[in-house]
């Protein structure tokens, strides 16, 4: 199964959902979203780092890796929602159907780290 046949919405409970970051329509960039991973991309070297980032990332960066993400069917993005808020991500990427693995990853806001 391909990352866009995922359904849009998982809801994990009553309080937490993760939405996967394709949007209904391909030509709309989800900004709101895109605006949060960045800002939390930005705001811990470390995750700079995981991500092979050097210096905090543009939104213009941020465009154009979401033009690349949005057409691979080896990578996902699941937003952490809790009620209208986000929360963090849950991403996985290098998908290998045939050997039955991949990467995967989580960052959660400090906002709500230890809830």
């Amino acid at each position: 199964m391909y990352v866009r046949q995922l359904n849009p919405i998982l809801a994990i409970n009553d309080k937490i959902a993760l939405k996967n970051l394709i949007p209904k329509r391909q030509d709309q960039a989800p900004i709101t979203q895109l605006r949060f991973l960045m800002e939390l991309r930005n705001r811990d070297e470390t995750v700079r780092e995981s991500l092979f980032s050097e210096g905090e990332i543009t939104f213009e960066q941020q465009i154009e890796w979401y033009k690349k993400f949005i057409f691979s069917n080896e990578s996902g993005i699941f937003l952490i929602h809790t009620g209208t808020n986000f929360a963090g991500y849950v991403n996985f990427g290098d998908l290998d159907l045939s050997n039955k693995r991949c990467e995967a990853g989580i960052k959660v806001s400090k906002d709500f780290q230890s809830k």
